[in-house]
């Protein structure tokens, strides 16, 4: 699972167990990592963050907002919270829009901020650390593991997409690495879509996806490949993949909606009738001409 992270991240996972551990919280949450990342990436606190970010000073704020219950042994096996695995999937998501083959602490604290409901991401924000600000200095400075570096995603590539959507395709590369495709199918833009916006694909559908659902379905039409790392930034989209995202501009503008949003790329990926996506959309119910009036549903600035 950490293959990909620099020495210091895993030390930050590392100490997040343990703050866990020290709450006696049965999981390691938002607020551990956070307090893994001020221990651990001191240059990137004082860079990023400012003087006004004590460990101590955070841990009690986390103090007051949690249950504190006993210690609890580190000897035994904390999971993560749902809110740290989506975490963890920002941080990787972050570290391939800005070209890094590694992921480090300055990752971790970007897919923080990505949870933007979780009670870290509010510490953060009420402290004047925000977002894009952040993600601007990353992508002008120097950072742990630099030197391993691929070209990074070309600004240009999500012409016209919303935030949510060009999250999903990025996503979607991802999750094509990791099945060892060499190419983006439709199924990774479909669990892509499933991963950035959950809710908008399930207002689409009579039925509701999972992520682990369709990754299992993926799994049971072939085995993962064995491939070397892939390089994020050149990885192309099949035809099929292609053509659903054509189908899904054409169906914004025929609806004057002023970005290609997640659903509209749902109803892409069904227009290309052949392709996987559209065969596991058809077994859970979605049927073509509802899905494009429930598009005509939305209002254009939706």
């Amino acid at each position: 699972m950490f293959e990909r992270y620099t020495e210091k991240a895993r030390r930050v996972i590392f100490f997040a167990r343990y703050e866990a551990s020290q709450f006696g919280s049965p999981y390691i949450e938002t607020e551990h990592i956070l307090l893994g990342i001020l221990r651990e990436a001191g240059m990137i606190v004082h860079r990023f963050l400012g003087s006004e970010f004590s460990v101590e000073g955070i841990r009690a704020q986390i103090a007051a907002h949690s249950t504190i219950r006993e210690k609890i042994a580190t000897s035994v096996d904390l999971p993560l919270s749902n809110e740290c695995k989506r975490v963890l999937a920002y941080a990787a998501e972050e570290s391939m829009r800005l070209g890094d083959q590694v992921i480090g602490p300055e990752h971790l604290l970007l897919g923080l901020l990505r949870e933007k409901d979780c009670f870290t991401a509010s510490l953060l924000t009420e402290r004047g650390v925000e977002l894009v600000r952040l993600r601007h200095q990353l992508s002008e400075g120097p950072r742990e593991g630099s030197s391993l570096r691929e070209p990074p995603l070309p600004a240009h590539l999500f012409e016209g997409f919303s935030q949510k959507l060009t999250s999903a395709i990025i996503f979607a590369m991802y999750e094509a690495s990791r099945f060892g495709s060499s190419a983006v199918e439709t199924e990774h833009l479909l669990l892509g879509l499933i991963h950035e916006d959950k809710p908008a694909v399930d207002r689409l559908l009579n039925s509701g996806l999972s992520e682990d659902s369709i990754r299992l379905e993926i799994q049971a039409k072939g085995p993962a490949k064995s491939r070397g790392p892939m390089n994020l930034a050149h990885m192309p989209l099949t035809d099929q993949g292609k053509r659903a995202l054509v189908f899904a501009e054409e169906e914004a503008r025929r609806l004057g909606h002023e970005a290609v949003r997640p659903e509209h790329l749902v109803f892409g990926l069904l227009r290309e009738e052949s392709c996987f996506a559209a065969q596991m959309l058809r077994e859970r119910g979605a049927e073509f001409e509802e899905i494009r009036k429930k598009l005509a549903d939305t209002p254009p600035a939706a």
